[in-house]
């Protein structure tokens, strides 16, 4: 406890402290700048983008303790002033952080693809405000010196020099912003135009106006210090917002945590999006507490360190995931090591080339992903493989767009199964796999079948949803597995070799990929032995249809009531349910299978899983289970995620094909 009280008086009275650390914050922010601009000019090497990342995400917390402590130290009311400097930092902070958003999603996902423009100047701008406020401190700090010493010239030197350095950044911020004016800016908000229901709003401003006036009447009437001059009205409106936000961010870590939340619809829907913002939150939350830290009164210190003590804990709650993700990397590590030998990750120098050399970069997380060749991979779309009265179904081929990249997957074959509670979703949802596999020289297959009608969330495309059931699903499975056999020697499905199959599902997609991939040899849906099942990858796959089909939950109860059974109850006919159980359907001839799950998923228990697994164990099926923590359902829409996923996909498909 005096270790800490001696480290609070340092913090407080040590001008050396507060020197030293602005004296860093300008090496650091400086060096963002310039690396970030490097990066992004083309060096996007994966070791140089980890590093990247770590100095970023070093230096905005970094910023977030020089606004701190420029609070600290106030030596006159005309310093007070460029402490509002802070004000700007934090509030661009805020703005800066909304167009770092860069999952990339198809155009079937939930929520629309954006990806974050190079050289974002909002980026920039931030950290060079950074510099700003470091150079007014540093000149105060000086001043204060000159007042006491009288060494006037060293001042004049320090301010020179960083006249100096600021005239160059500014310089580069214009050429900076020259270039991006040719360019377009990340459309953050279309997601509040397009894709949020006007009802969210309602309570979102009910709950703001509750805010707001409590603030008003505990600032103003009980006080009568804090005059209701603009000034006011705007720190009190920022203050209730940034409360609001700490409420609905809340109930998105309670989710993170405990893959629970206050009601089955905002825990779906939080489940399903949540990976798609966390990164941006881990960012977000710290510069909030900051703002509300600077905008209460002091005479308010229990409120402002309660508030504090909550944006802590979101902020750690929001960085799991990263935190846990090398504990996920290594635990997958052992169990390749287990399945393939302890060699498993040492390949021709040819084929390392084409393999993500890192599990993740930390710079993907806010600046994407870089693009793909866009020559090394070719799309045949819309292709029919059922056509009848009622419906028609489509597939969509990825295929090598270079001879030299055949030298990896030489035409293996994918074949990709999509999510969406088997009523929704569309085959495009899982087209950043099949783009990345077509350019290691898969040929990839991403394949409709018909949908389940529900009161409850269907498909944009109604022309296969209607009044089917999960026979009828199957069927449309094993009538692509016969086309394709058919089809074996025509240019439609461009040279796919049909004895190195691997299929790939998410979700709903999963469960029909493991029920096709274990049930292969069972002559109950008719899938054509032609073809050779060699893997299978599972998304968060469900296994206990009868939870699924008959279960509680609203989706449950609408399937159901959809008939997606021709039973009314499981206990008609247990082996039907059996045939459609993945775990029941294991026996000791079945293919290798990878799943990948997420501990926090609501929609789809990691259970599940696990009862896979077990399965698979118990027959001596070779399986792997790479399990990721505080993440839920959809967790591949997080870049996160989704490189760590790849990163091992690629790997059990080679060594599986290469055995």
């Amino acid at each position: 406890m005096q270790r800490f009280k001696s480290l609070k008086n340092l913090i407080k009275n040590n001008l050396n402290f507060f020197e030293n650390y602005i004296n860093i914050s300008l090496l650091l922010n400086a060096s963002v700048i310039a690396l970030s601009a490097i990066y992004e000019s083309g060096l996007n090497l994966s070791l140089y983008g980890q590093i990247i990342g770590a100095l970023f995400l070093f230096t905005f917390f970094f910023n977030l303790g020089l606004v701190y402590l420029s609070d600290l130290y106030i030596f006159s009311e005309k310093e007070i002033k460029t402490r509002l400097l802070t004000y700007g930092y934090l509030i661009l902070s805020i703005l800066t952080i909304t167009t770092l958003f860069c999952t990339r999603q198809s155009s079937g996902a939930l929520l629309p693809s954006l990806k974050r423009q190079k050289y974002d100047p909002l980026y920039y701008i931030m950290f060079c405000f950074a510099i700003y406020i470091s150079y007014f401190d540093y000149r105060n700090l000086k001043l204060k010196e000159m007042n006491k010493s009288g060494k006037i010239h060293e001042i004049g030197k320090n301010h020179k020099i960083l006249i100096s350095f600021s005239i160059i950044l500014f310089l580069s911020m214009i050429v900076i912003l020259f270039y991006l004016f040719f360019g377009g800016y990340p459309k953050i908000f279309s997601i509040l135009i397009n894709y949020l229901p006007v009802m969210i709003f309602i309570p979102v401003f009910l709950i703001f106006g509750i805010i707001f006036i409590i603030l008003l009447f505990k600032f103003q009437w009980k006080r009568n210090k804090i005059s209701l001059s603009i000034v006011s009205i705007l720190k009190i409106t920022l203050i209730a917002l940034s409360i609001l936000i700490f409420i609905f961010v809340g109930i998105l870590a309670v989710n993170l945590l405990t893959s629970t939340g206050p009601h089955p619809l905002i825990t779906f829907y939080s489940n399903m999006v949540l990976p798609y913002f966390f990164p941006s939150l881990l960012l977000l939350i710290p510069t909030i507490t900051m703002l509300l830290h600077k905008s209460i009164p002091h005479r308010f210190e229990k409120m402002s360190k309660t508030l504090s003590l909550i944006g802590l804990f979101l902020t750690i709650s929001f960085a799991l995931p990263y935190l846990s993700a090398p504990v996920s990397v290594v635990d997958a590590n052992h169990q390749f090591a287990d399945v393939f030998g302890k060699n498993w990750n040492k390949f021709d120098p040819r084929v390392n080339g084409k393999f993500s050399d890192m599990p993740h970069v930390l710079i993907h997380s806010w600046f994407g992903e870089p693009d793909l060749d866009p020559d090394s991979w070719k799309l045949d779309a819309k292709n029919v493989y059922k056509e009848t009265e009622d419906y028609t179904l489509k597939y969509d081929v990825y295929y090598p767009g270079k001879i030299a990249a055949q030298f990896i997957g030489k035409k293996g074959t994918i074949i990709y199964l999509h999510g969406g509670g088997w009523s929704a979703g569309h085959r495009k949802n899982g087209d950043h796999y099949m783009k990345y596999f077509a350019a290691q020289g898969y040929v990839c297959f991403a394949i409709s079948y018909r949908l389940v009608e529900t009161e409850f969330w269907n498909s944009p495309d109604k022309s296969y949803v209607g009044d089917y059931n999960i026979e009828n699903i199957m069927r449309d499975i094993a009538n692509f597995t016969q086309y394709l056999a058919a089809m074996e020697l025509e240019d439609k499905i461009h040279g796919a070799d049909l004895d190195n199959v691997f299929i790939i599902g998410q979700s709903a997609g999963a469960h029909l990929a493991a029920v096709t991939g274990f049930g292969y040899n069972d002559d109950e849906w008719g899938l054509d032995q032609r073809l050779k099942i060699k893997g299978i990858i599972l998304f968060f796959p469900p296994n206990d249809v009868r939870n699924a089909f008959y279960g509680n939950s609203l989706y449950g109860k609408s399937l159901y009531n959809a008939g997606i059974s021709k039973y009314k109850t499981p206990d008609e006919d247990p082996k039907f349910f059996d045939l459609y159980t993945p775990s029941k359907l294991v026996d000791h001839d079945d293919p290798a299978c990878l799943i990948i799950h997420g501990t926090s998923d609501y929609l789809v228990a990691y259970t599940e899983s696990e009862d896979i697994s077990k399965a698979c164990k118990k027959e001596d099926v070779d399986v792997i289970l790479i399990k990721y923590y505080f993440i839920g359902h959809s967790f591949d829409i997080s870049v996160l995620f989704k490189r760590i996923s790849v990163y091992y996909i690629e790997r059990f498909i080679y060594l599986i094909k290469e055995d």
